[in-house]
């Protein structure tokens, strides 16, 4: 499924540059997966978080496996 595909990816990617900073481009559904993961809400609440067009989200990935959502980066 794309929803647990995409958020396996972003965690992949935190997990292989752990202490980096690394940017990802992507749509629009897969930001407000990630949102709506970060913020423990089940997958179908994901229009709980609008992601305006050439917007930036940024999350905190930790190594203890939480995430946070980063705001006003």
């Amino acid at each position: 499924m794309v929803l647990e595909r995409s958020w396996q990816a972003l965690r992949d990617l935190a997990r292989l540059h752990c202490g980096q900073h690394v940017v990802v481009v992507t749509h629009g559904g897969v930001i407000q997966i990630a949102l709506t993961r970060a913020n423990g809400l089940p997958v179908t609440r994901y229009r709980t978080f609008p992601v305006a067009n050439a917007s930036q989200t940024v999350l905190g990935f930790r190594s203890d496996g939480s995430v946070a959502v980063l705001p006003g980066w």
